[in-house]
């Protein structure tokens, strides 16, 4: 069937009633001007009315007939309606942040047909079209429900015309049919199946013989469902067990080989016990009847359910209660990870129990999900599909999109990327465990296929490009959008993003995005969505620039950073910024230097441009006339680079060096923590750098947190700054300074004193901390801490090894406001777990550790407590779901040096400029290679690698001569320590270097 469809779309200038319609643009327009006091349905109401003529409605109207809620946004998808029935394919969503009120975003596809002047009169009535669709599809099976017909308006050539579309679900042909029938001539319009089919090979032979009768096939399902009806039972819900595999036997053994046929002996290791939750227990009996998935026999051939008297499912593959047990877990375990994503209650995705039939479709190699009857079958042909956990989720993943999206079926790139989202989400799945990881991630179907029975598919596609002009099939195209956001997700879990936030990006932008979505339309609103839910983090460049590598949407195309302070130069203090470009292409580069007048603003005062070539390292000289200045740095690449602070006491006490890592844009934020106020005022200060880089003012406000997690945020001098103007920058102590100079706050009258700060601004600002000896001691130690804004890692090793230093400390803070669950586990050097404990950290508390050569590790909570010999501790690793801040100081006994730095997250690719001292590398989570590239001042190049196990670590001795240091490999991290003979120790953590393929 021929459909002309208007995809208009407009600016957010777009034109009002009475005006004429502009130029037609994509059909997604994002942040269209809303109207001042509106929220909610009258907001998208109010949009649409001044959109009328633009929308091009011709004849017909809009007409609301779905509200969704998701986690941003409320979700409002009016149908075009003419004379009382919809247009079908006519459809405007418009989504409207709940927080603010304004339209988020509206996508719209409106069909430009008109109904003709002279219209005959309908003739079929909802009975003569389901007749007419019943034998045209040639119904030879049982029904699955009730056949339904519905009228609306079709476009046919460019002409409305009323037609039945009725809906079939059958066995016999197996599908969920819609079949669209003139009302008129009774003609067959158009015959679709919308059950999302996970065959592969061959189809089964059609079946032969007479069709049906269609009363005798419903009289049927009647005395079917009566029965169900009347054998139904009340239960209560029970805890069972289940033996499963979890993945896959494939995975779970790392290898490939194992075959259907394969004895059981060769299975041995796979099994996995889990717990089966809410199952349903009747009078003794065990069923898996659960609140969101209920094991059910309504497909051929009929196999009741397995139920057992004990709740525990002990099989093993080739039986039916294996296949059962694999089909109830796995579908219910990963309803609950929807729901531990926020997507619950009123933005519930799949909100209820599906029918699952875990032996089904007479046995054909085949699995499918039914939208019309929200059901999944599995066929057990070959390797039956349900021993594989990739096909349940995949299949699952089906019915997820349909919950968000009904009308998932309608053209574009739908049955593209509806496979595509089933096999991410599969993926995805798979990659919660180790397992998983380690084994061919960016496989799809690791049991069931990439076998003899079939080549499974990929998700490291790279070879195939998008083409929006294409025509895509179901299933092999699904490569393109699954590589994309795949592969994205490893990256930002290697650089430990928890695979949550992924998920739940992937999920909420699904909401709102209407009709005949295409590749790019979506990821456009992947990347929105990334920007929205987590600004502070890399998640929206990640996805944007993997997404671009499938030339779907284009690349990230600037980067930039902030080099947050550059002191004056004739005070005690000098400062050097290096940069380096990772890339194998040349980078453009500007550098903006912002310097303070004599007002304490800050201006523009020198602009540089330069082109840094592959694998260049460069000092800069910065401009401005020597007073406190900050530099803004865009580039067309990313860049890695580090900015050194001096301080030079006197010629008796020497100097310090402090280093800072460049200051990404995904690392600004509207909430920063300056983690650790030192206790001992008399020996130590500290201070801070804050600065704004925004075109307009930023509205500060500051939370002061005491050592037992109480606010003492009255204790805020009252000098302190409410704001920061347009890109100014803001030096300050916090106690005191090192000569006793007034801070911040003033806590030496209080009874608790402050341990740590958080400064909230109404923009993303960027920031650092300092500390040092105080100046009255003769000593000029210093060292730098990165601020950064709430992010959650899954992993936040810091380095304790005790390699050229006398201690290391470190420090914990929970920022939050409730109690936060961490695991502490302690690396020795040879990578062995000397200790692994659980404790909780109370909210806003902080805890403090310290390794002490010639003495001990220890770190004195009350549960756990860990006292080890200094030796054996080389790396500890933080892991907890809350957005933790953990950073290390370092020094020696004589109090002479200090430095430390803050743990950032693991990294995939590091780069040191002009490295010099002892490199610590240390790989966490799972084995595996590192590259270490080694870049010299005469121009020649090192490459090594090295392999290392999870949690295990490699200290390497620098030589001389070298201009860079760059690291690759997967989860990991490093840091470089030197020290000069000037006593300076500078501690330099790995950074990541933005994603970009």
């Amino acid at each position: 069937m021929k459909r002309i469809i208007a995809a208009l779309f407009f600016s957010a200038a777009l034109a009002v009633a009475g005006q004429p319609a502009q130029t037609e643009l994509p059909r997604m327009i994002m942040k269209p001007a809303s109207k001042v006091g509106l929220s909610g349905e009258a907001q998208a109401s109010a949009w649409l009315a001044e959109q009328r003529d633009a929308l091009a409605l011709n004849q017909s109207d809009l007409v609301l007939i779905r509200t969704q809620e998701s986690l941003l946004a409320h979700h409002y998808t009016y149908a075009q309606v003419l004379d009382g029935l919809v247009v079908e394919g006519g459809e405007v969503v418009v989504s409207v942040d709940k927080k603010t009120g304004a339209i988020e975003r509206v996508v719209q596809q409106i069909v430009k047909a008109e109904r003709p002047l002279g219209v005959d009169k309908v003739q079929l009535s909802n009975d003569d079209a389901q007749e007419v669709a019943w034998q045209h599809l040639e119904v030879r099976g049982e029904l699955h429900a009730l056949p339904k017909a519905e009228k609306c308006y079709v476009d046919v050539d460019g002409e409305l015309r009323v037609a039945h579309r009725v809906a079939i679900v059958a066995d016999e042909p197996s599908g969920d049919w819609v079949i669209t029938v003139d009302a008129v001539s009774g003609e067959v319009l158009d015959t679709q199946n919308l059950a999302r089919n996970h065959y592969r090979g061959a189809a089964p032979a059609p079946a032969t013989g007479p069709i049906t009768a269609r009363t005798e096939a419903i009289a049927r399902f009647l005395e079917k469902q009566d029965r169900r009806n009347k054998t139904a039972t009340a239960g209560k819900r029970a805890s069972g067990r289940a033996t499963v595999f979890d993945p896959d036997p494939v995975t779970t053994q790392g290898r490939t080989g194992l075959q259907d046929s394969s004895p059981d002996a060769d299975f041995d290791g796979t099994y996995f016990e889990r717990t089966l939750q809410d199952i349903t227990e009747t009078g003794g009996t065990y069923s898996l009847t659960g609140p969101w998935v209920t094991i059910a026999d309504f497909d051929a051939p009929a196999v009741a359910p397995t139920t057992t008297t004990d709740g525990f499912w002990n099989f093993t593959r080739g039986n039916q209660g294996f296949n059962d047990a694999m089909t109830y877990y796995h579908i219910d375990e990963n309803q609950r990870y929807i729901q531990s994503l926020g997507f619950r209650d009123g933005t519930g995705i799949q909100f209820g129990s599906i029918n699952a039939d875990a032996n089904a479709l007479n046995g054909n190699d085949n699995s499918i999900f039914s939208p019309s009857i929200n059901s999944v079958f599995f066929g057990h042909g070959c390797v039956d599909d349900n021993e594989d956990a990739d096909v349940i989720i995949h299949e699952y993943g089906h019915a997820i999109q349909f919950s968000i999206l009904p009308t998932f079926n309608s053209g574009g790139d739908e049955f593209m990327l509806g496979e595509a989202f089933g096999d991410y989400w599969a993926g995805s799945w798979s990659a919660r465990t180790i397992e998983g990881l380690m084994f061919n991630p960016a496989w799809v179907f690791h049991w069931d296929g990439h076998n003899f029975c079939w080549d499974g598919r990929f998700m490291n596609d790279f070879n195939q490009q998008y083409n929006p002009n294409a025509v895509y099939d179901r299933h092999s195209h699904g490569q393109i959008w699954s590589t994309g956001a795949f592969q994205g997700l490893l990256e930002l879990m290697r650089q430990g993003i928890p695979r949550g936030e992924v998920d739940q990006i992937i999920l909420e932008s699904m909401f709102g995005l209407g009709r005949g979505v295409k590749a790019n339309v979506w990821c456009d609103a992947i990347v929105a969505t990334a920007k929205r839910l987590y600004p502070d983090g890399p998640h929206a460049q990640v996805l944007q620039n993997s997404f671009a590598r499938q030339n779907i949407i284009g690349k990230v195309t600037e980067y930039r950073y902030v080099s947050a302070h550059i002191p004056p130069s004739a005070a005690s203090w000098s400062s050097e910024v290096q940069l380096a470009n990772p890339s194998s292409d040349s980078a453009n580069v500007v550098l903006e230097t912002y310097e303070a007048g004599g007002d304490g603003g800050y201006t523009l005062v020198d602009t540089q441009t330069l082109l840094l070539t592959a694998n260049e390292t460069r000092s800069i000289t910065v401009g401005g006339s020597g007073g406190q200045r900050w530099l803004e740095i865009t580039s067309s690449l990313p860049l890695s680079g580090i900015t050194y602070f001096t301080r030079q006491v006197n010629e008796t006490v020497g100097r310090e060096t402090a280093g800072i890592p460049l200051i990404a844009e995904t690392e600004t934020g509207n909430s920063l923590v300056f983690p650790h106020i030192p206790a001992d005022r008399n020996q130590f200060w500290s201070g801070f750098v804050l600065v704004n880089p925004g075109a307009s003012a930023a509205n500060l406000t500051f939370e002061l947190i005491g050592e037992n997690g109480n606010d003492l945020s009255n204790l805020l001098d009252a000098g302190a700054a409410s704001q920061l103007s347009a890109r100014q920058k803001w030096v300050n102590f916090l106690a005191e300074g090192p000569a006793g100079e007034a801070g911040l706050f003033d806590d030496s009258a209080s009874a608790e004193k402050v341990a740590w700060v958080r400064v909230n601004a109404d923009q993303p600002v960027a920031g650092f901390q300092l500390y040092g000896y105080r100046s009255d001691r003769g000593e000029a130690a210093t060292a730098g801490i990165i601020a950064t804004p709430d992010q959650a890692r899954e992993l936040q090793p810091i380095r304790v090894s005790l390699e050229g230093v006398d201690w290391n400390g470190f420090a914990i803070v929970n920022p939050t406001g409730a109690a936060a669950p961490m695991s502490v586990t302690v690396y020795g050097a040879n990578g062995n777990i000397v200790t692994q404990q659980n404790t909780t950290l109370a909210a806003r508390a902080k805890t403090l550790g310290l390794n002490l050569k010639g003495g001990n590790f220890t770190y004195p909570t009350v549960n756990p407590v860990i006292n080890l010999d200094a030796a054996s501790a080389h790396t500890i690793v933080i892991q907890s779901e809350a957005p933790l801040r953990v950073f290390g100081l370092t020094g020696d006994s004589g109090n002479t040096t200090i430095d430390g730095a803050a743990a950032l997250g693991l990294t995939t690719n590091t780069m040191y400029t002009n490295p010099s001292g002892t490199l610590q590398i240390f790989k966490a989570k799972v084995p595996g290679t590192l590259t270490i590239t080694r870049k010299f001042t005469s121009g020649a190049t090192i490459e090594e690698n090295i392999d290392l196990a999870a949690g295990g670590s490699q200290t390497i001795q620098l030589e001389d001569g070298l201009s860079g240091l760059q690291i690759r490999g997967d989860y990991f991290t490093s840091a470089l320590i030197t020290i000069d003979p000037d006593r300076a120790l500078t501690v330099v953590e790995g950074k990541q270097i933005a994603f970009n393929p």
